[in-house]
Order: structure tokens, then sequence, then C-alpha cells
């Protein structure tokens, strides 16, 4: 990997992404983040089946629209921007606490 980095065919941020990522505490930080943020709506197996979740029409994120496509930088992404009734994280996590809850979320698709 050092090899690629040196040669240039990886970008740095990549391979500071992929490993930042790897990181288990980070991962630990994604469910950790994902609880206190995103399960109140959207459950803790994604569905949107809670109360909240209900009641706002939060969407299912196993479905083919939300499923196919997503990955985690467009999950990243999301949680920067107002979406619908979803408020913008972009205050309330920094870019790395995004991309842990966006790597928790796309491992429960």
């Amino acid at each position: 990997m050092v090899a690629l980095v040196r040669s240039g065919l990886f970008p740095v941020a990549v391979v500071f992404s992929f490993v930042l990522m790897s990181s288990p505490s980070l991962a630990a930080d994604g469910k950790a983040l994902y609880e206190a943020q995103c399960q109140k709506c959207h459950g803790m197996d994604g569905k949107g089946d809670t109360k909240a979740g209900k009641m706002t029409k939060t969407p299912d994120l196993h479905t083919a629209e939300w499923k196919h496509g997503k990955t985690a930088a467009d999950i990243a992404k999301t949680l920067g921007d107002k979406l619908g009734k979803m408020p913008s994280f972009a205050e309330k996590m920094t870019e790395e606490e995004r991309m842990a809850v966006a790597e928790y979320t796309a491992g429960l698709l």
C-alpha cells in the first residue's frame, strides 16, 4: 500500500479513509453515534418502523431506492445535508463521525 501511495496511484485521502475506517474503535463509534442520532427514527435495523419513524414516514433503508448505489461516502454526504424531514448532522458530528455512522449504516444494508 505504501508503495502505491508513493507512486501516486492512491491519493493520500483514500489511504487515510481506508486506515481510518479499519479502526475497531471508529466502527464502535459509528454504532454508538447511530444509536444516539439515527435509531429513534430509522430503528436499529434501518427499517424505519419505529414510532418516530412511522410518524415522520422515515424510509426503510433496505429498499432499492436506498440500498442500490448508496456507498458509505454517499451516506456520509447525506448526513451532512438536510434531506426531507431528516436534519443535517453537519453541526452535530464531525466529518469523521459522519463517515463512521455511514460505514455502520452501510453494514446494515
